[in-house]
């Protein structure tokens, strides 16, 4: 139950930060929560799937604009909003 709540707090954090780096556009800072903040939280969180997501984005086939890149974190943001919904539905049963 504690790791559950600790991995669910760190998941809000890490939220918190990307959708402040996203809506000031600093893709920097984007790039370097992907690789160390999402990548860390998933393994925690025993997400290796998304851990290997993040890699990628940093190391993978590189994004040919800015559009691109940010599409791709848009869509690591909305995984990891689904794993937040799934926390809440778990913490409520």
């Amino acid at each position: 139950m504690e790791a559950d709540l600790t991995t669910r707090l760190s998941l809000e954090d890490l939220l918190a930060n990307l959708y402040f780096a996203r809506r000031s556009g600093d893709l920097a800072r984007l790039a370097l929560l992907a690789l160390c903040e999402v990548k860390t939280w998933s393994r925690m969180a025993g997400k290796v799937d998304l851990a290997e997501n993040a890699i990628q984005l940093t190391f993978g086939t590189p994004c040919l604009s800015k559009e691109e890149f940010l599409e791709r974190i848009d869509h690591l943001i909305s995984v990891l909003e689904g794993h937040h919904l799934e926390y809440d539905r778990n913490s409520r049963y």
